[in-house]
């Protein structure tokens, strides 16, 4: 919850208008518990879903960077209320990543908008387009930072603006 691109994106996202949860899995910095795995982090994420919905309002966003985009997925497939999903440069996960946007595309009443937000093959140039985001068709739009590393330590601010801006002004609420 502490590294810069979930901090920017929390940031765009309050000065956008919309209400932000930042977390921990358990077990992560502060958080109480022990590391267990992705099942353990879909429940931490619902959690989290549930809470900010019945402060915040019904209208969800989630957003997962690294390894949290598949939690993300994950629990978005299980049909819970989440209107458009944020995917910042997923860990390649295979078959994993592929089963969960395969359930995604599946869900009754359609997927979620979908935006993946990734660098530039290597840092520069054009992304390679995952096969595992096929099954989601169009409902994923994609955008590349040229020049940002996987951290976005460099490129960050755009971040921040590409997320805000495809959340809109929609008055959806987001959880990272």
């Amino acid at each position: 919850m502490d590294t810069a691109v979930v901090a920017e994106v929390a940031f765009a996202l309050t000065r956008a208008g919309h209400a932000t949860l930042r977390f921990n899995y358990r077990g992560v910095g502060a958080s109480q518990g022990t590391p267990a795995g992705i099942d353990e982090d879909v429940e931490d994420l619902e959690a989290a879903r549930v809470h900010l919905m019945d402060t915040a309002g019904p209208r969800i966003a989630l957003c997962g960077v690294g390894h949290g985009a598949l939690a993300v997925l994950r629990l978005a497939a299980r049909g819970r209320k989440v209107e458009s999903v944020v995917l910042i440069a997923p860990l390649d996960a295979g078959p994993d990543l592929l089963g969960a946007t395969t359930a995604l595309a599946q869900c009754a009443g359609g997927a979620p908008r979908v935006l993946w937000i990734d660098v530039g093959a290597d840092g520069a140039g054009e992304a390679k387009y995952p096969d595992w985001l096929a099954p989601l068709g169009s409902t994923v739009q994609r955008s590349v930072v040229d020049g940002a590393d996987r951290g976005f330590l460099r490129g960050l601010p755009k971040v921040g603006r590409l997320v805000a801006g495809f959340i809109g002004s929609t008055g959806l609420q987001a959880s990272d």
